[in-house]
């Protein structure tokens, strides 16, 4: 996809020169001069403070921490029948 830019002829000259001056194309300049758009972030990252892994030999059950995720979890492997997970 390509969009299309006006500049007043003074304003393109201007931009022009300066992206010459350090070795680049008009675009080129404006593309190294704009700020990067944000990175995607993983979806494991995205699920990282909803979703811990657990060591139950490390951890004991009343010292983990608690949140609506887990619980839900919790809820629904209940509901199908998976006790203690």
């Amino acid at each position: 996809m390509s969009r299309i830019i006006e500049f007043p002829d003074d304003v393109y000259e201007s931009l022009e020169r300066v992206a010459r001056e350090k070795g680049f194309t008009p675009v080129d300049w404006i593309a190294n001069a704009a700020p990067p758009l944000p990175a995607e972030r993983p979806l494991a990252d995205l699920l990282e403070e909803l979703a811990r892994t657990v060591n139950s030999a490390e951890v004991p059950a009343d010292e983990r921490r608690r949140t609506a995720f887990s619980e839900l979890l919790t809820r629904k492997f209940q509901r199908q029948g998976l006790r203690g997970a």
